[in-house]
């Protein structure tokens, strides 16, 4: 089942699924209440840290 679906900074729709979510938040129990704010750094990662370094492409600055 699809949970939400964010369009990246490149117009590509991204889907998070039940089970993608639930694999991230396995290894990250921490993130489990953070499911907004994951979408939300897909939508705009530069608001999050993260630095583009060439076209399309993401760095984390952290």
């Amino acid at each position: 089942m699809i949970l939400d679906i964010a369009d990246s900074v490149n117009g590509v729709p991204i889907r998070l699924t039940d089970e993608r979510w639930e694999h991230i938040v396995d290894s990250h129990p921490d993130m489990s209440s953070l499911l907004d704010a994951v979408l939300d750094a897909v939508r705009n990662p530069e608001s999050y840290g993260a630095k583009r370094t060439k076209k399309n492409s993401f760095s984390d600055e952290r």
